[in-house]
């Protein structure tokens, strides 16, 4: 019992640990946003889409918010979706986002699509999937992306 008990826990925690890289294909997501829309992979296809995995407060999440905005409105009229998977539940999102505006699709309620795609719960954490359905950028350890090296990064897939 005790052996199988062992094996268990270290099937859990090498799945548990399993990070996603650049070049894999993106996990499937479906999200609950704020304006009343569900939106899964399947809605994105063919586009490029940015996420940014964050909660209402998380300092660091919300004092780039601004600069983010920019960023939607540089991307505006390109296949380019920006969506904001939160771990809050939809009253505190809706709450935040009557003091704050943030251009992003904002999602509520997303521990799970964040447990799996942010596995290290870093926060803010950036990820970009490629048009093909794959991950093309990951910042899910430095908390030190900027939108800069977003806008790098959609500018380099908009030229495939």
């Amino acid at each position: 019992m005790k052996k199988i008990i062992l094996l268990l826990l270290l099937i859990l925690s090498i799945t548990a640990n399993a990070q996603l890289k650049i070049g894999d294909k993106a996990p499937d997501f479906k999200l609950w946003l704020t304006n009343g829309a569900i939106i899964t992979q399947k809605d994105t296809k063919g586009r490029i889409v940015v996420f940014k995995f964050w909660f209402t407060t998380c300092v660091p999440c919300i004092t780039g918010i601004p600069k983010l905005n920019n960023l939607v409105e540089k991307f505006k009229h390109k296949d380019v979706i920006f969506i904001a998977p939160a771990i809050d539940n939809s009253s505190i999102i809706k709450s935040f986002l009557n003091r704050v505006k943030f251009d992003f699709k904002v999602a509520y309620s997303a521990n799970d699509v964040s447990q799996i795609y942010n596995t290290n719960s870093v926060f803010p954490s950036y990820f970009i999937i490629d048009k093909s359905g794959n991950i093309a950028y990951i910042d899910s350890q430095t908390k030190k992306s900027k939108e800069i090296n977003l806008e790098k990064k959609i500018n380099e897939l908009l030229q495939k």
